[in-house]
């Protein structure tokens, strides 16, 4: 009796038809692969703010002051050769500490730090560990060979490709400088729609502060980085960034615990002997801003040098790296 398995057999049929959809399904994962790698280089990088400091930051010869921040410290501060912005939307403080730490090894000529104090970086949102970035290329100078093994980019591909399709490219808010910043053109309009009022209310919500500070890590570790920077006699300037009139309206209805945490803010800066500056409620004209807790560039290039003298950081060309 013939012991081979003729092509009749169903049992032969199966492992052919399984072998086959096996191969096919490695070559359409491997060109899945291939295809993500080409469109994360050529359409991401250039508009995903995290690489764009990372270039900023791997090529800097000299920082001889920082700042350090999230969103805020991004778009409402124009950096200057004297000053890089390591500001990233988003961070949370275990983040902003990972880069002082990182700046304060690989740069002994840093001077000063500028570090924001904002209330809302103890928000629930800032302790989960979604969307957060790993540091390791950004602060390591470890280069990255493919980059669709980065999580982040890899889970947010569907995201990217989405937007390209109906707006047929990718690009940042703003434009980023060479010394760090992300800086808006966009002038926002005084909201007077109830839907407006809508929108800053649900953007206040997620700025709540619901856990006590003596229980919050990141306050902890606010706390460790201010010893850190003490400990190497780095001068530090503790800013709260200006926020428009509707929004602050709308955070003092609903967030109560703002002017406690601000007084837990200058307590810190009295007991580390830094400087505590709140520009809260520092500009009114909503067309300085983008939207309603961000500047755009000319709010940002009129905060810079009052914020600059009253840190004590200059001499400062931030007027004309405002309209690079």
């Amino acid at each position: 009796m013939n012991s081979s398995i003729s092509s009749s057999d169903p049992r032969g049929f199966d492992g052919r038809f399984l072998l086959r959809m096996t191969l096919a399904a490695g070559l359409v994962g491997f060109l899945f692969l291939l295809w993500s790698e080409v469109f994360l280089r050529t359409k991401v990088i250039a508009v995903s703010p995290y690489y764009q400091q990372q270039q900023v930051f791997q090529t800097a010869q000299s920082i001889p002051a920082v700042l350090i921040g999230d969103s805020h410290t991004s778009q409402d501060v124009v950096a200057s050769p004297d000053i890089l912005n390591f500001g990233l939307a988003g961070e949370n403080i275990q983040q902003m500490h990972s880069k002082a730490r990182f700046v304060l090894g690989a740069h002994p000529e840093l001077r000063a730090v500028i570090l924001q104090a904002s209330p809302h970086m103890f928000a629930e949102y800032r302790y989960t560990e979604k969307g957060r970035r790993d540091y390791d290329q950004l602060l390591g100078r470890t280069p990255l060979s493919y980059l669709w093994s980065d999580p982040y980019l890899r889970d947010r591909i569907g995201w990217y490709l989405k937007k390209f399709i109906t707006k047929g490219s990718l690009s940042l808010p703003g434009t980023f400088t060479p010394y760090g910043s992300l800086l808006s053109d966009y002038e926002m309009k005084e909201p007077v729609s109830v839907k407006a009022e809508r929108v800053v209310v649900a953007r206040v919500k997620t700025h709540l502060v619901k856990r006590p500070l003596e229980h919050s890590a990141h306050f902890q570790a606010y706390r460790d980085m201010l010893t850190e920077l003490r400990s190497r006699n780095i001068a530090v300037c503790m800013v709260e960034y200006p926020v428009t009139p509707i929004h602050r309206r709308i955070v003092a209805e609903m967030a109560p615990e703002y002017p406690a945490i601000r007084r837990q803010f200058e307590a810190l800066a009295l007991e580390f002997g830094a400087t505590y500056k709140s520009y809260w409620s520092a500009i009114d004209d909503y067309r300085l801003y983008r939207n309603a807790d961000h500047l755009n560039r000319h709010g940002a290039a009129a905060l810079t040098p009052v914020l600059m003298a009253d840190c004590g950081i200059g001499p400062q060309r931030q007027a004309a790296v405002a309209h690079q």
